[in-house]
Order: structure tokens, then C-alpha cells, then sequence
């Protein structure tokens, strides 16, 4: 994905396409994603190379009981 989808994937109601072309998503889902990894202290990075490939790193801290 380029640079711009990248730093936008987070939005709410981003999809990384024309509005106008058919989707099944709402643009959603990786907002949600995100909401639920900062609640629990964590964090999620994004790393693209446009045509070679997307890495999702999620950290979540480590609670010893």
C-alpha cells in the first residue's frame, strides 16, 4: 500500500479505495482494531513497501499475575 493509505489506515471510514467502487467493507475494521490495542496499552505499526508486501506489528504489554 503507498504512504497515504498507509498514514490513513487507522481513520474511521477509510477504505483505500474510490468511494465509488463496489466494496463489502464500511471502512471500519482497522479503526476498531486500533481502538481495542490502545485500550489494552498497546500499539500497532504499519510497514508497506508498495508492490512487495504490508506488516501489521501489534505490541501488547505483558501482565504477570
Amino acid at each position: 500500500m503507498d504512504e497515504y493509505t498507509a498514514s490513513h489506515l487507522f481513520d474511521r471510514y477509510y477504505r483505500g479505495t474510490s468511494t465509488e467502487a463496489p466494496s463489502e467493507g464500511t471502512g471500519l475494521g482497522m479503526a476498531v482494531v486500533h481502538q481495542i490495542i490502545t485500550a489494552y496499552d498497546g500499539t500497532i505499526e504499519v510497514k508497506s513497501k508498495l508492490g512487495q508486501g504490508t506488516s501489521m506489528i501489534v505490541r501488547l504489554p505483558y501482565i504477570q499475575k
